[in-house]
C-alpha cells in the first residue's frame, strides 16, 4: 500500500516534492514555523518601505501634522496624557466599578477573606446602628448640610459624596454661601477650631501672602525661639493627599540646609490648584477648589501622652 502525498508548499524548496523517492529531511513543524514568521516579518517590513517611498511630500507633511497633535494632546492632557479623555474615562469608569454593589459581592462571593471581611464589618454596623440612630434624633444638623438631596437608599460611597458635592456647589452659585471652605480650608478650618477652643497642635502663624512668608521664614520670624521641632509646613487651599502640600521641616538646620529648593516647593504650592479629574465629582469640587484664595500656616508637633490617651 502506497502513502498517501504529504501536503507541503510547491514554493518551499526545503520540502520533498510529490513522487520524490529520496531520502532528502523535511523540515519540522517548529523550524517552518519560524521560517514563516521571519517571512512574515519580512514582507511587513517591505510593505512598510514601499510605503514610505510611495509617500508624497504632502503625505510627509500630513504625518508630520499628525504627530506633532498626538504630542500636544499628550503634553496638554487633552485627549492622550494621564489627565486625557480617555485615561479619565476608564480610571472613572474603574473607580465605580470598584464601588459597586456588584464589585462587593463578586469579590465576597470568590473570596472567603473578603466574606470574612465584610460579615465583620455588617456585625459591627448592626451593633452600632442603634446608637447612631439614637444621636441622630438628638443632634441638630447645620441647614448647609440639609440641601443634599439623596436619590436612592442604597447609593454607594462615591454616589454620596458626588451628591454632597452637588449641594455644595449649588448653593455656592446659587447663594454664595462658602460652608464649604471648613473642609476644603486648612486656614479657616483651624480658625474654626480655635473659635470653639478645639484641641489642636499650636498653629505658630497663618500667610496669605507667598513673599512674606518666605522671607520672615528664612529670616527667623516665622518660627518663634526655642519652639519644639519638627515644625509642619501646610497649604491651606490643599486638601488632596495627592497634591503633596504638606512637609515636615525637620530640625532648624534642616531648614536652612535646603532653604533653596524649600523656596522652590513653597512658590509651587503657592500656585497649584486642586482637580478632583479622576473623580466623578470634579465637575462639582473644581470650582470651589479654584475660588479657595491661597495660604500657608506653619504647625508644631502634637504632643500626647500616655495618660493623656487614658482620659
Amino acid at each position: 500500500m502506497k502513502d498517501p502525498p504529504r501536503r507541503r508548499r510547491p514554493d518551499n524548496p526545503d520540502m520533498e516534492k510529490h513522487g520524490d523517492k529520496s531520502s532528502a529531511k523535511f523540515v519540522t513543524r517548529s523550524s517552518t514555523t519560524r521560517a514563516s514568521f521571519a517571512q512574515r516579518g519580512q514582507l511587513v517590513v517591505q510593505r512598510v518601505v514601499l510605503i514610505m517611498r510611495s509617500m508624497t511630500r504632502k503625505h510627509l507633511f500630513l504625518l508630520a501634522l499628525l504627530c506633532c497633535g498626538l504630542v500636544v494632546m499628550h503634553q496638554n492632557n487633552i485627549i492622550l496624557g494621564h489627565r486625557g479623555l480617555i485615561v479619565k474615562k476608564a480610571t472613572n469608569l474603574s473607580r465605580l466599578i470598584s464601588q459597586s454593589q456588584f464589585y462587593l459581592h463578586f469579590w465576597t462571593f470568590i473570596s472567603p477573606g473578603a466574606a470574612a471581611s465584610w460579615q465583620k464589618a455588617k456585625d459591627y454596623y448592626d451593633k452600632q446602628r442603634p446608637l447612631f440612630e439614637k444621636a441622630a434624633q438628638e443632634f441638630e444638623v447645620h441647614p448647609y448640610w440639609l440641601k443634599t438631596k439623596i436619590n436612592r437608599i442604597d447609593a454607594g460611597w462615591y454616589e454620596m459624596i458626588t451628591l454632597r458635592a452637588k449641594a455644595m456647589y449649588e448653593q455656592y452659585k446659587g447663594e454664595g454661601k462658602e460652608d464649604f471652605r471648613i473642609e476644603k480650608d486648612k486656614c479657616e478650618m483651624y480658625r474654626f477650631f480655635n473659635r470653639n477652643k478645639f484641641r489642636t497642635a499650636k498653629i505658630h502663624g497663618i500667610w496669605d501672602n507667598v513673599d512674606k512668608f518666605s522671607d520672615e521664614l528664612f529670616a527667623d520670624k516665622a518660627i518663634p525661639p526655642n519652639s519644639s521641632w519638627p515644625i509642619f509646613f501646610k497649604c491651606c487651599h490643599l486638601t488632596q493627599g495627592s497634591s503633596e502640600s504638606t512637609r515636615m521641616l525637620k530640625s532648624y538646620e534642616w531648614l536652612h540646609k535646603n532653604e533653596k529648593q524649600m523656596r522652590k516647593f513653597v512658590k509651587e504650592k503657592w500656585i497649584y490648584r486642586a482637580d478632583d479629574w479622576e473623580r466623578p465629582w470634579a465637575n462639582y469640587m473644581n470650582p470651589l477648589t479654584d475660588s479657595l484664595k491661597p495660604g500657608i500656616l506653619l504647625q508644631g508637633p502634637y504632643k500626647l501622652s500616655y495618660d493623656d490617651m487614658a482620659k
